[in-house]
């Protein structure tokens, strides 16, 4: 069984800046692994515990983002993709999954597995592009998985209410929270195994992927402008409602005004 991890490294939220397009400035920027990817990994990790396979972290990114495919292969993650190029840059959400998209066609994978969202975005539009893409089911608010006579079972917790679902291969799985139980801290061994551990390296040519299906050039939207808000100030205006009647004629004067 192949398991594809869909990961993203993002800036350290403190040190965000915008470029003149509308776009987050990464060079130079320190950055991390985005904690919804790292809930991925870990329940892809779990996953190749109960079922077996192998798990290989996809990311797209300029070439520090190999940092982040490091610290996912030091997690359980047997082998990492990073898909860079100058031509990706400024994708949006669909460009974006066009690019993994395709990386996953070449990889023959039975299991994708995303973060829910990133927080870099917070669009959490991936995971339903990719399935629809790749002509995979599409399994949201994953919370935890388990096994049941040789079969998997993903529990999704909308909030209110938690559903067991069976699930086959050719599924994109969108995971919402970290699965139960302490994240155990890569050992040593494991630090130095994933030195040793490969990372591949993809462009737009070794994709198939055109020019103008990646990057700004590939996407539908754009950033047009980008501000920061402004808290304003209300003055509160307390309403005695212990006369129901009362009150919701004083509620409709100041709603009026």
């Amino acid at each position: 069984m192949k398991i594809a991890v869909m990961i993203k490294q993002v800036p350290d939220s403190k040190l965000i800046e915008i470029d003149e397009n509308g776009n987050l400035r990464r060079d130079g920027v320190p950055a991390m692994v985005d904690p919804f990817g790292f809930f991925g990994l870990r329940f892809a990790v779990k996953m190749k515990e109960l079922l077996g396979g192998t798990i290989t972290v996809i990311t797209m990114g300029p070439n520090q983002a190999v940092e982040a495919l490091k610290r996912c292969l030091e997690y359980g993650a047997d082998d990492a993709v990073l898909l860079s190029d100058r031509a990706f840059a400024g994708a949006d959400t669909f460009a974006s999954s066009r690019t993994l998209a395709q990386s996953i066609l070449d990889g023959d994978y039975d299991y994708i597995v995303c973060g829910m969202q990133a927080t870099d975005g917070d669009t959490g539009q991936v995971p339903a592009e990719l399935s629809v893409m790749l002509g995979f089911q599409l399994v949201s608010y994953a919370s935890d998985l388990e096994i049941d006579d040789g079969k998997l079972f993903i529990k999704q917790n909308y909030g209110d209410t938690v559903r067991k679902v069976a699930v086959d291969k050719g599924t994109v799985i969108s995971v919402s929270r970290e699965i139960p139980g302490e994240r155990p801290f890569p050992s040593i061994r494991e630090h130095i195994n994933a030195k040793n551990k490969p990372i591949v390296t993809k462009d737009r040519v070794a994709l198939n992927l055109g020019a103008y299906s990646t990057g700004m050039k590939g996407s539908f939207t754009k950033v047009v402008k980008t501000a920061t808000p402004i808290p304003v100030k209300k003055q509160s205006t307390i309403i005695d409602s212990s006369d129901p009647e009362v009150g919701a004629s004083e509620l409709l004067k100041e709603v009026n005004q």
